[in-house]
């Protein structure tokens, strides 16, 4: 897969055990293992099964743009909640 490339993955959150605190790991279903940059505290997702969607910025590493818990729903970024609330006003 080429760098820069939009992901959307699904698997299980640990911490990386020898990289920064901002480096996660992700093991996904088929045993690929990712490593994530994520710049905001994911505490409370750790050993849970986690969906992400990011852009590879490695080899195995991907700069993640969303990260929620599997079975949540998909958080929308500021814009797009402005987006779609300028758009119900409209109708």
């Amino acid at each position: 897969m080429p760098r820069g490339q939009f992901l959307a993955l699904q698997g299980r959150l640990s911490p990386s055990p020898t990289q920064p605190r901002h480096l996660y790991r992700l093991r996904t279903q088929d045993g690929a293992q990712w490593f994530l940059h994520i710049f905001k505290r994911v505490d409370h997702l750790l050993g849970r099964d986690v969906c992400i969607e990011g852009t590879r910025s490695d080899f195995a590493t991907i700069d993640v743009d969303r990260i929620w818990p599997v079975g949540a729903p998909r958080p929308m970024f500021l814009r797009e909640r402005l987006a779609r609330g300028w758009n119900r006003r409209l109708y």
